[in-house]
């Protein structure tokens, strides 16, 4: 579970970056002349996506309800569930700038998935020419498969 602390350090760096960031989109692009707005802000989406991964949660469904509930105060506009995955859209850019910006300097330790990465179907596999020498054939538990190749630098 996680503390109010966590919860307002996150909005905090969020807000502070989502000022700074509207700023710069603002002086850079065109108006916008649609003043629809919704009650929530960018900075309290982006921080309940970030405190979801931070969370125990596996379901974002679940966890959406539980700040319903237990973070009403911290969140006091939060609209409807349905009306939450139609808003984060808007917030993609902000969020992945701001993830990227707060990545620390790389320790040269990564942490890869081993998860294959179909790319077509088996019956199709000799046809295939779209990932020619990007894919190799292979075997696993569940039968033979087609998936791209990972080189890490």
């Amino acid at each position: 579970m996680l503390l109010v602390d966590t919860i307002t350090d996150v909005f905090c760096r969020v807000d502070d970056f989502n000022i700074i960031y509207k700023n710069h989109v603002c002086n850079s692009q065109l108006p916008n002349n649609v003043k629809r707005f919704p009650k929530i802000s960018e900075s309290e989406i982006i921080s309940i996506l970030i405190l979801f991964h931070l969370s125990h949660h596996s379901c974002l469904k679940h966890y959406y309800f539980y700040l319903q509930v237990i973070h009403d105060k911290e969140f006091p506009n939060l609209p409807s569930y349905g009306r939450f995955l139609e808003l984060i859209p808007r917030v993609y850019k902000p969020l992945c700038m701001f993830l990227y910006l707060s990545f620390g300097k790389c320790t040269g330790i990564s942490y890869i998935d081993s998860t294959k990465l179909e790319v077509c179907h088996n019956k199709r596999i000799k046809r295939n020419k779209v990932f020619k020498g990007l894919a190799n054939t292979g075997k696993s538990s569940r039968g033979g498969f087609m998936a791209l190749n990972f080189i890490l630098l």
